[in-house]
């Protein structure tokens, strides 16, 4: 018997690893951003340039997935919206 409960239970534990992914992809783009203001290395710069990429997918990713998410739950459960 399905309550409704399980796809709320994996939408959330879905979030929380997109989020726990967001934040280290945050993290890391700004340690390697440190890195290359200490050296002003070229190499460094290139490595921060390629996080900054991923970590701008990344957050695009997982605005567009919450907005999925939603638009999923508006319309299963109209009255959701109101009550926002």
């Amino acid at each position: 018997m399905d309550d409704g409960w399980t796809d709320a239970r994996v939408t959330a534990l879905a979030l929380l690893t997109s989020q726990a992914a967001l934040k280290r992809a945050i993290k890391e783009k700004y340690r390697l951003w440190k890195v290359y203001k200490q050296t002003g290395n070229e190499t460094d710069y290139n490595q921060c340039k390629e996080q900054r990429n991923r970590t701008q997918a990344t957050i695009k990713r997982a605005q567009w997935e919450y907005e999925q998410d939603l638009i999923k739950r508006f319309k299963s459960q109209p009255k959701l919206s109101t009550n926002m």
